[in-house]
């Protein structure tokens, strides 16, 4: 469905999947604009993820005031972030500016 995105979506989707793979699938809204939250609404709405709130934590924790959502990928969105950061990894690999030691 989602085989190509501009380059501000596959931004969105590695967030969205660190945020998945990293933080149990908290998302850290701060880091996100409104572009951000009408994206995620509409990939709701595909099925290209899962996106909503999760219930708070009792008053006093910290942490959860931060992670107020919360987002589940698809197997097509894993895929492709997971193809953005090989791609980039091997783009970064052709230019890199340090080389290898040799013994």
């Amino acid at each position: 469905m989602y085989k190509i995105l501009t380059k501000k979506e596959y931004q969105l989707l590695l967030f969205l999947e660190a945020s998945a793979s990293e933080k149990g699938g908290r998302v850290d809204e701060m880091q996100l604009n409104s572009w951000d939250f009408d994206t995620l609404k509409e990939w709701d709405k595909t099925g290209f993820i899962q996106y909503g709130l999760i219930k708070q934590a009792p008053f006093g924790n910290y942490e959860v005031r931060y992670y107020d959502s919360y987002v589940i990928l698809s197997d097509e969105a894993f895929e492709l972030a997971y193809a953005e950061r090989k791609r980039r990894a091997l783009a970064f690999a052709e230019n890199r500016i340090w080389e290898k030691k040799t013994n």
